[in-house]
């Protein structure tokens, strides 16, 4: 047995060195389908359906996830729940700064209750997490670090646990490190600090935080829900809130509300990976069956001269296997590669990407991979090689009818490989004419403007007359940085992804019982952020210096929020409410400014009112600086002017506001992106499909095409006939692509934006472009069979 499997080795390896093209397309082929297939397993694999890294993680749920929460309503639901076991909170987006090193650094934070690492069942990497004292007002200040900023800024100190950080000015100790996979909402965060559940604190009636929850064993998610569903009524009773209260309540598995919108990002990914990796499969498989007819001969001789079946069907699949396997090597290392490249250039909003890792189930994920493309390559070669040379009759065939086959497979694969390369393209020219129709959006502000995120800590500015001293100062240093035009300031820059609410009394306009109050975003800005962000004052004016603290509280309103509540220009002089935005008294109205997308560039207009920072000093401001340079050769410029201040203030997320616009489409980017790259190669694919057809069907019909030239047939109606043959492939493939198109379309529909999914213009001139393609393809083959010389190709064999 040994003996004849060394000597299939030897015949197959021989065989490969006599066709090294042959074998080094098939491996190359193999290895970038396998590689790309493996990656998008693992990617799938880490945010789909791996467990989260919890105990019990079925239990954990997210409850009434699209709403956040106050401490006195997170209170109530511990009170009255029945299927929980336990509630805890997490209040994410926090910054943050580390003032006790070298350069004062911005981190991103998060505030929780003392026992959501308990909620969840985590154990830390060292140290230990918070326990129910943490939770105390007036406890000591404590902190959990993110195992990245443990190792990259405290190089992996063992000690680290129970030194002291200074943090926002404030020594807190370290009670322990978190787990490298640790993730919750919000994967870039940097540490985690216990709030105290205070009723005195202004995040006791204020929806700060997220609520998750750990069902009891006998509760469920459906169960839950009906509960939160029946004691909201009681609760909005209690707390006296709005009739609306409630109505939209769910429990949601944990997991499910953490991956989000990702899943049909996934989806869509997985279903280009799919296409691209059984295009692979098929190309290579048509080859082999290809070869392996044109073996059909040599193995009836094999027979004929006693080789049993079984040694026939060993001898090629062991010629598969070689090659699968070779191909699923180099394979594994594109996808090491492309699972790097995931991990530090998805979105940094991407959920779970910290769980993305190399372990077991992704090898068993390659493996399989790898073991369906050589089932898919292999097993239908081998046995359509050696069904037909069992036939008796194929030692007295002419080859020309092995060929006539092999071309009819091979046809019909490349108009299989034709109709997903258009699939995908459409896909992808959707995606490009989304992306470009975003960024011709009006957002209604400039691009041109640098940015960047300063937060005054520590005991300097703990109160709102030091801060507001320093910002005073920060524009000041700021605007005398030469070709500084203006510099503005913010507390979150429009598509940041966060945003403020609040509802609205409008004075004179009492609501009818029941009625649901009226919300706006609300901004806290300084005296030159209209200016700087190109906001143009439609009426009345902006905020001067004239508006401090002791002056009586004034808003600035957007248009539309103005035309929904007094048409007509009837919004100077009126007075609004907005809890804690105007600090619960009324506001008058001084100004209406052009409307900004705040939401998103695919979001309305959103309705908005602006706070002067002097009324309501914010401790971290987004900064905008208008130029009349390229705004990021300023950098070094601003960065010191920042500094020459107090050098001890951290600067972060510096870059323009095209920068922020483009971050803001970065998950329709990713898509985009991938969507091209995998079209390419199944167009590469399908072009050279059609090559090879067309020009196999050439050499077989080159008597044929002999004749026809012998019989009067010029040069231009033998190519006209060879590219009908290469146009009718292309033709299928459109064809049948525009429906694949179609279908695809409707899982696509939720990332596109000013382009209708079936939009004709789009089908239309990418399908003409395959045929295009096609013909291309088959001109060469076209131009060789023109040029056959009739004498030749008549007393040819």
């Amino acid at each position: 047995m040994l003996s004849t499997v060394t000597q299939d080795l030897r015949l197959i390896l021989r065989g490969f060195g006599r066709r090294p093209v042959y074998a080094t397309v098939t491996i190359l082929t193999l290895a970038l389908g396998i590689g790309c297939g493996t990656a998008v397993f693992g990617l799938v694999d880490a945010v789909l359906w791996r467990p989260l890294a919890f105990t019990n993680p079925a239990q954990l749920v997210s409850v009434w996830p699209d709403r956040l929460l106050s401490n006195r309503e997170v209170k109530a639901l511990r009170e009255r729940m029945q299927s929980f076991a336990a509630v805890a909170t997490l209040s994410p987006g926090w910054g943050v700064a580390l003032t006790d090193v070298d350069e004062p650094t911005q981190l991103l934070g998060a505030r929780t209750s003392a026992n959501l690492f308990e909620v969840l069942g985590v154990a830390p990497e060292l140290g230990r997490t918070f326990v129910p004292s943490d939770g105390v007002p007036g406890a000591e200040d404590v902190v959990l670090l993110n195992s990245k900023l443990w190792r990259t800024t405290f190089g992996e100190r063992r000690d680290i646990v129970g030194s002291r950080l200074v943090l926002d000015g404030t020594p807190h100790t370290v009670v322990g490190v978190l787990p490298p996979e640790f993730e919750l909402f919000q994967p870039d965060t940097d540490l985690w600090q216990p709030i105290p559940e205070d009723p005195t604190a202004w995040y006791h009636r204020s929806g700060i935080f997220l609520a998750v929850a750990r069902l009891t064993l006998e509760s469920t998610i459906a169960v839950a829900s009906a509960e939160l569903r029946s004691v909201l009524p009681g609760i909005r009773e209690e707390l006296a809130l709005p009739d609306d209260y409630g109505r939209d309540a769910v429990v949601m598995d944990l997991r499910q509300n953490i991956v989000g919108d990702a899943k049909t990002t996934l989806l869509i990914v997985a279903i280009a990976v799919a296409c691209m990796l059984l295009l692979a499969s098929a190309n290579i498989g048509s080859l082999q069956l290809v070869r392996a007819i044109g073996r059909a001969r040599e193995m009836a001789v094999r027979r004929a001269l006693g080789a049993p079946t079984g040694r026939l069907v060993r001898l090629l699949l062991t010629e598969s296997v070689l090659l699968t396997a070779a191909g699923g090597a180099l394979g594994w290392l594109i996808a090491m590669a492309l699972l790097r490249f995931a991990a530090h250039r998805l979105p940094l909003e991407f959920p779970r990407v910290g769980e993305l890792v190399v372990d077991g189930r992704l090898l068993l994920g390659g493996l399989i991979v790898t073991a369906v493309v050589g089932a898919m390559c292999g097993i239908l070669p081998a046995l359509a090689a050696v069904s037909r040379s069992a036939n008796a009759a194929t030692l007295r065939m002419s080859p020309t009818s092995d060929w006539r086959l092999a071309l009819r497979t091979r046809g019909f694969v490349v108009v299989v490989q034709m109709a997903f390369a258009l699939v995908l393209v459409i896909g992808a020219g959707l995606m490009v004419q989304t992306l470009a129709t975003l960024q011709a959006v009006d957002a209604g502000f400039t691009r041109t403007a640098l940015t960047m995120r300063v937060q005054p800590t520590g005991s300097r500015y703990r109160t709102a007359d030091q801060r507001l001293a320093y910002y005073r100062d920060l524009f000041s240093s700021i605007a005398a940085v030469p070709h500084v035009e203006a510099v503005g300031a913010i507390q979150h820059l429009p598509l940041s992804g966060v945003s403020w609410g609040a509802d609205l009394e409008i004075e004179g306009t009492p609501l009818v019982l029941g009625e649901t109050p009226p919300r706006a975003g609300w901004r806290v800005v300084n005296t030159g952020y209209f200016d700087a962000m190109g906001i143009r004052l439609l009426t009345g004016r902006v905020f001067t210096d004239a508006d401090h603290r002791d002056a009586s509280p004034v808003v600035v309103v957007s248009n539309r929020l103005a035309e929904r509540h007094w048409p007509g220009g009837e919004a100077l002089g009126r007075r609004v409410r907005a809890g804690n935005a105007t600090g619960n008294e009324w506001a008058t109205v001084i100004g209406v400014v052009s409307d900004v997308r705040h939401a998103g560039l695919d979001a309305e207009w959103t309705e908005d009112l602006y706070r002067p920072v002097t009324q309501y000093p914010h401790g971290s401001l987004a900064l905008v600086v208008r130029t009349s340079v390229d705004p990021l050769s300023l950098g070094f410029a601003i960065r010191e002017a920042v500094w020459s201040v107090d050098g001890g203030v951290p600067i972060s997320e510096v870059r323009t506001l095209e920068n922020v616009i483009g971050a803001s489409m970065g998950r329709r980017r990713l898509l985009m992106v991938v969507l091209l790259a995998f079209a390419g190669i199944t167009l590469i694919m399908g072009g050279l499909g059609v090559y090879g057809v067309v020009t196999s069907a050439v050499t077989q019909r080159s008597r044929e095409i002999g004749v026809r030239m012998a019989l009067g047939a010029d040069r231009i109606r033998v190519m006209i006939m060879v590219l009908k043959q290469g146009l009718v492939f292309g033709a299928l493939g459109v064809a049948t692509g525009t429906l694949g198109a179609i279908a695809l379309t409707r899982v696509l529909h939720t990332f596109l934006f000013g382009v209708k999914p079936t939009h004709p213009p789009t089908f239309v001139v990418l399908g003409f472009a395959l045929l295009v393609l096609t013909l291309l393809a088959s001109y060469l083959p076209a131009r060789r069979a023109a040029s056959v010389d009739p004498v030749i190709a008549l007393t040819a064999d």
